[in-house]
């Protein structure tokens, strides 16, 4: 059996994931997220290096013999500029050194569309609000939503983060079909 990390990396929160498999199999054996510290209580380098140890703490934990990284998006029209996108990349790319130097390997580094691709259920692109959903039919399992107390009606609500989760197991997910399809050939 293999083990692959799959991460979902933004400036404000990290999906994730580690996903044992083989030919015919794949388990989901741990899932989480992580929020980086804010740039208001440190700077852009200490914010870098604190990831950088979470990532090669569960390096350490986990022992993936492979991992998957989505990429950052280059562009968004409308939605990203460079105050966006620049420190994106940077952490993007100061954890996949971070595996390289440790692992020895690079990471596969898969764009949103790849991943969307690979997952299709009925030959329907996945949206991001529908990951959740995706990667449970793909893995055979209920989706681990993580819920939390609302504070002002103390009803139980739905964390963001299930989604940056639900991305780094896609993320696993596609890394998988692809070294599947790449041994058939």
């Amino acid at each position: 059996m293999k083990k692959v990390m799959g991460l979902d990396a933004s400036t404000s929160t990290i999906g994730l994931s580690i996903i044992e498999y083989d030919e015919k199999n794949m388990n989901l054996l741990h899932y989480e997220y992580y929020k980086p510290p804010s740039l208001s209580k440190v700077n852009e380098i200490e914010r870098l290096l604190e990831v950088k140890n979470f990532i090669l703490d569960r390096i350490k934990k986990f022992s993936p013999n492979e991992v998957a990284i989505e990429d950052f998006a280059r562009f968004m029209k409308g939605r990203s500029g460079a105050s966006t996108i620049i420190p994106l990349a940077i952490l993007n790319r100061t954890i996949c050194l971070a595996i390289y130097e440790n692992l020895n390997f690079m990471p596969n580094i898969l764009n949103v569309n790849t991943i969307r691709a690979k997952l299709k259920i009925n030959n329907e692109r996945p949206k991001k609000e529908d990951m959740p959903n995706v990667v449970a039919y793909h893995l055979n399992i209920q989706f681990p939503w993580i819920k939390k107390i609302n504070k002002k009606n103390k009803k139980e609500v739905l964390i963001e983060e299930n989604y940056d989760i639900a991305d780094s197991i896609s993320c696993a997910c596609a890394h998988i079909f692809l070294n599947r399809k790449k041994k058939v050939k």
